[in-house]
């Protein structure tokens, strides 16, 4: 009998794909988890913070064909283990779509080693902003490993 039981990577990424079922931002809807040890420590899903209306309350607050409303699913996952006191020191992201500069900037802060995303084209990041993620990732040495569900 064939062995079907998906990697590790690809468990985690089919649960940030349900996580970001959650999404409130009617542009875009992503999730991410954080995991480390096999065991899930934090969720997050883009989204306006706590009190703030939601996109599909409203609209969706659109700069430079960008969401300000919302923020993203690894910031939120960040600071749902923040709140909740858990450490995701060396974690890894499973994130529904490759990060922004700013998710980056993020994950690093919170000392994330590794980002999985899943592959669904590439976003077109300004050119500013793609030279920087490059750096940072580049820099920083963190493993960043687009995969294909």
């Amino acid at each position: 009998m064939k062995n079907t039981r998906p990697s590790l990577d690809e468990y985690f990424l089919r649960i940030a794909k349900e996580v970001s079922t959650r999404a409130t931002c009617r542009r875009a809807k992503h999730g991410c988890l954080l995991v480390k040890d096999k065991t899930i420590l934090s969720t997050g899903y883009n989204g306006a913070p706590p009190g703030i209306p939601h996109c599909t309350d409203g609209i969706c607050i659109m700069i430079n064909g960008h969401c300000e409303r919302c923020s993203h699913s690894e910031v939120n996952a960040v600071c749902q283990a923040a709140i909740k006191g858990v450490s995701i020191e060396n974690a890894t992201a499973y994130v529904t779509g490759e990060a922004c500069l700013e998710c980056i900037r993020t994950l690093l802060c919170a000392k994330i080693s590794r980002i999985v995303y899943i592959k669904d084209g590439h976003y077109d990041f300004p050119e500013k902003e793609e030279k920087l993620r490059q750096l940072f990732i580049e820099v920083s040495g963190i493993e960043v490993v687009p995969y294909e569900i």
